[in-house]
């Protein structure tokens, strides 16, 4: 049976949406908060994908104040896939990026270390039936093994990276794979889009996928960048790119409807790009 949101839900959302400003959104949300208390609420983030979270995560707060449609390059990445497309989404979190891309008829490889979020990611893979979506609990890196992974469990559990980065996080022991090992291993002909968001270890994640990155056949990179994150990782946003561009790649941001090139030397304070091979359109 096809999921449905409530009917307050649905409106608090639709007032979201409506609401032009930064300035009073806070009044919609106290009134969520008011009428919905603390349970576990469903709604729909787009083409009929529903996902289940409470408002005490941001990530699911993010998606409930429908920021994610009014996100240009998040938007724009989910434009670029095209039905029968393969695409990664590394650093899946609960999976709103692979149950959209997904919902556009994509057979999406989701990577999620976490196992408590690899059980929320399966249990909306079954509320959605989205059995194009193949979950891989392994973390992406720059080596094979494993390696201690840093879960946050409450405020934003998006944010659980390769570092500790508060007292509370959980420390779990995590498979680490290359990218270009696991390509081999599972024998991918192809992959037209990724989409990497792991905390400011992007750099490792690009460092293990040199060969697959630098093929003919390399797909387009959505990424996020910041250059607190990456410090965390002895790397700078300027070295992310440039890895990239060593593997034949342009750097981009989607803005006003158009890609703009990005320079090597631009600093990022929290920004998601685009790379490219070839001429953007």
């Amino acid at each position: 049976m096809q999921p449905k949101e409530r009917i307050v839900i649905r409106a608090l959302r639709a007032a979201f949406r409506i609401w032009p400003f930064m300035h009073g959104r806070g009044w919609i949300l106290r009134a969520a908060r008011l009428l919905l208390g603390s349970n576990p609420i469903r709604f729909d983030i787009g083409r009929g994908a529903f996902i289940d979270g409470t408002l005490d995560d941001w990530m699911i707060l993010w998606t409930f104040m429908c920021r994610h449609e009014a996100d240009a390059p998040f938007q724009r990445s989910l434009d670029l896939v095209q039905r029968d497309a393969v695409v990664l989404d590394v650093g899946a979190n609960f999976g709103v990026w692979s149950l959209l891309a997904s919902k556009r008829g994509a057979n999406v490889h989701a990577f999620e270390p976490v196992p408590a979020m690899v059980s929320r990611l399966r249990d909306h893979i079954a509320l959605n039936d989205a059995n194009s979506i193949a979950v891989h609990t392994i973390a992406l890196g720059e080596n094979e093994g494993t390696a201690p992974f840093f879960a946050v469990t409450s405020r934003n559990t998006g944010a659980s990276a390769l570092v500790r980065r508060a007292e509370d996080d959980v420390e779990l022991r995590v498979d680490v794979i290359t990218l270009d090992h696991w390509i081999e291993r599972e024998n991918i002909d192809r992959v037209d889009l990724m989409k990497v968001d792991v905390e400011g270890a992007e750099i490792l994640v690009f460092r293990g996928a040199r060969r697959f990155l630098s093929s003919a056949n390399a797909p387009i990179v959505f990424f996020e960048i910041n250059e607190k994150l990456c410090a965390s990782f002895g790397a700078t946003t300027r070295d992310v790119k440039q890895l990239l561009v060593e593997c034949g790649y342009g750097i981009y941001r989607w803005r006003r409807s158009k890609f703009e090139s990005v320079s090597l030397e631009e600093r990022h304070e929290h920004e998601d790009l685009f790379a490219l091979k070839g001429r953007p359109s």
